[in-house]
């Protein structure tokens, strides 16, 4: 190995395994740290804010503390935090979005017996997207106020075309309700696949009407 005289000081030059060996460490190291800034500010309690190099300072860390990015504007500034409070946030954020992902939506639908065809097509198409999305809707006729129920067939001949035109996508979560003495009816219906559907409705083949 050569050594370079510039003035007083010896300066050796790294090979390309040492060059290569040098920046895998730094790249593994900032990976592990999630730090892709060289230089930044950092935060402690009680400490004026100080510049340091992110990949020096994280060196002195122990296993158990973690140096984060706590913002990038109007300057980077970072902070240490142990890794099983970086863990427990991960799992409570994990735990809320399964949560989330979980939680189905439910909604009503009223219509009267009178209601006009343009505004039956916009709510049911409204209710067949909440179904799409897996979720469960209540479909709910009454008669209009002092108004008389229509005749019993066109209530049930009403009620299972709406079925069948959201047979594709749902199924009944529990037993329609058709009231004649009130003439009001209503189907309860949850969102599934179409194969679900399909699968289901070849199990059961059955309608309240």
């Amino acid at each position: 190995m050569s050594f370079i005289s510039l003035g007083r000081t010896l300066w050796r030059p790294q090979t390309v395994r040492q060059f290569q060996t040098t920046t895998a460490c730094l790249s593994k190291y900032r990976k592990k740290h999630e730090i892709t800034h060289t230089v930044a500010w950092l935060a402690e309690a009680g400490q004026p804010l100080r510049e340091i190099n992110v990949n020096e300072y994280a060196q002195t860390l122990d296993d158990d503390h973690k140096l984060v990015v706590a913002t990038e504007t109007p300057r980077v500034i970072v902070k240490v935090i142990p890794r099983g409070l970086e863990r427990l946030k991960r799992q409570q954020a994990k735990e809320s979005k399964a949560k989330t992902a979980h939680r189905v939506e439910r909604k009503e639908f009223q219509f009267t017996w009178s209601t006009a065809s343009n505004d039956l097509e916009r709510k049911l198409g409204n209710a067949r997207k909440l179904l799409e999305q897996g979720g469960m809707v209540d479909i709910v006729f009454t008669p209009k106020s002092k108004t008389k129920a229509p005749p019993l067939e066109e209530m049930r001949a009403k009620m299972k075309d709406i079925e069948a035109s959201l047979a594709a996508i749902s199924v009944p979560y529990k037993k329609s309700e058709l009231v004649l003495r009130r003439g009001m009816s209503a189907l309860y219906l949850r969102g599934v696949t179409e194969e679900q559907a399909k699968e289901l409705q070849t199990s059961t083949n059955e309608s309240p009407y």
